[in-house]
């Protein structure tokens, strides 16, 4: 990505959709909304992404793609789904 420097990942629309901040304000609004698909786009320079990149274990793997993508949501929406499961993700790695 050309447009991210400083974090590792970041949401993105289709220039005419909808971001997940305007879905969620509709939705809290009681509009009927097309929900759209995101696209996560990742620094490939940034020191995590190659962390990811290098990491052998699974497990371990998945969790650290996961916390990139609820980072990115986190940025661009100001929510995420299950907030207890990102703190336990992360803890997992704090942990460790």
């Amino acid at each position: 990505s050309r447009r991210l420097i400083k974090t590792p990942s970041c949401i993105v629309v289709d220039d005419y959709d909808m971001t997940p901040q305007m879905e969620r304000i509709l939705k809290q609004a009681g509009k009927s909304i097309v929900k759209t698909k995101p696209t996560l786009e990742i620094n490939l320079n940034h020191t995590l992404i190659k962390k990811i990149a290098s990491e052998d274990n699974k497990e371990k793997l998945k969790i650290l793609s996961n916390i990139i993508y609820k980072q990115a949501l986190l940025v661009e929406s100001g929510s995420i789904e299950n907030p207890s499961l990102f703190v336990e993700e992360l803890n997992s790695l704090l942990d460790t």
